[in-house]
């Protein structure tokens, strides 16, 4: 009977422990999921981030060229009038 008994005791005891054991990878199989979770969240974060820095570049280089465009216009403009003040000087010396 008393070796009935520490058999019994010691296969409970080994299905405590097993129990323990389980409780702890499931407990660390919740965890690596919550991880993974905040994970794809920050990666979807970062892919709009990436998305809206493109977008903002893209408006950042059509305005540099539009200014571009314009200060060439600009500069066109300025030689033209002072070719016209100086053939006007000219003309008025002459």
């Amino acid at each position: 009977m008393r070796g009935i008994n520490e058999v019994t005791s010691a296969i409970a005891s080994a299905v405590e422990e097993q129990g323990v054991a389980t409780r702890e990878i499931s407990q660390n199989a919740q965890m690596a999921a919550q991880v993974n979770e905040t994970l794809a969240t920050n990666i979807s974060s970062v892919n709009r981030a990436i998305g809206e820095t493109k977008d903002s570049s893209g408006m950042v280089l059509s305005a540099s060229e539009q200014l571009a465009g314009e200060a060439d216009h600009l500069a066109r403009a300025m030689k033209k009038f002072f070719e016209d003040l100086r053939s006007g000087a000219a003309r008025e010396a002459a």
